[in-house]
């Protein structure tokens, strides 16, 4: 499996929960689904995913960041 479908993988978890989701959750959930990248890969994906404004970073006074799929993400799934 290629980085793109990695990182398809992320944003395809992102839109089925229509959730915000922290890194954590998110790794443990592609785990779950039989992912074989690491927790670093994961952040070094999602960084790239918001270069790419498919994936939204949302941070909080509290220190949270979390992770939302935004309509160009949604869009390049269904493409």
């Amino acid at each position: 499996m290629g980085k793109e479908e990695r990182k398809e993988q992320v944003l395809q978890i992102l839109a089925q929960s229509d959730l915000a989701l922290t890194p954590y959750v998110l790794f443990r959930n592609l785990k779950m689904r039989g992912a074989t990248f690491e927790r670093r890969t994961l952040g070094n994906y999602l960084k790239e995913l918001v270069d790419e404004s498919r994936v939204e970073r949302l941070e909080f006074e509290s220190g949270d960041t979390l992770y939302q799929i935004t309509n160009k993400g949604r869009e390049s799934i269904e493409a």
